[in-house]
């Protein structure tokens, strides 16, 4: 299957619109639908022994807008930023940047001491270190004998 790209002599040439034109083409041949949106904001999480570290990207968010949560095994990261401010005679030629609230959980592996819970924003990138609770931390069991 050739992909052709049409172009009026007119129009300034955009690399990025071939790309997307070899994207639809693709999602025809392999009956994909859209592009998988991902959930916002990307996280990472890892486990180790006694704690459970998750990080989010978040360029632009202030600590002030973020509210965090953790009830029982769930997570929840709320933010409602303030909208950025224009100056008179101001307009927007292009807004990619995201500027609208998000609320997202997560289930966490064990439940998590909530008074030791750390929590850095820095760079744009929230760091959130949560230590497992005594009470879900493994026990071994001494077996008694006669």
């Amino acid at each position: 299957m050739a992909i052709q790209i049409r172009r009026r002599p007119s129009q300034q040439w955009d690399p990025w619109s071939e790309f997307r034109d070899f994207e639809r083409a693709m999602n025809r041949i392999f009956g994909e639908g859209p592009r998988m949106q991902v959930e916002y904001p990307a996280i990472n999480v890892w486990t180790g022994k006694d704690d459970v570290v998750l990080t989010a990207e978040l360029p632009g968010i202030e600590p002030d807008d973020l509210d965090i949560t953790v009830h029982g095994t769930m997570l929840t990261l709320r933010c409602s930023p303030k909208e950025q401010q224009r100056g008179d005679g101001e307009t927007y030629h292009r807004r990619e940047c995201r500027h609208e609230g998000f609320a997202r959980s997560w289930l966490l592996p064990f439940e998590v001491d909530a008074d030791k819970i750390e929590a850095k924003l820095e760079n744009g990138v929230l760091r959130l270190t949560l230590p497992r609770s005594e009470a879900s931390k493994p026990k071994k069991v001494e077996i008694q004998t006669t």
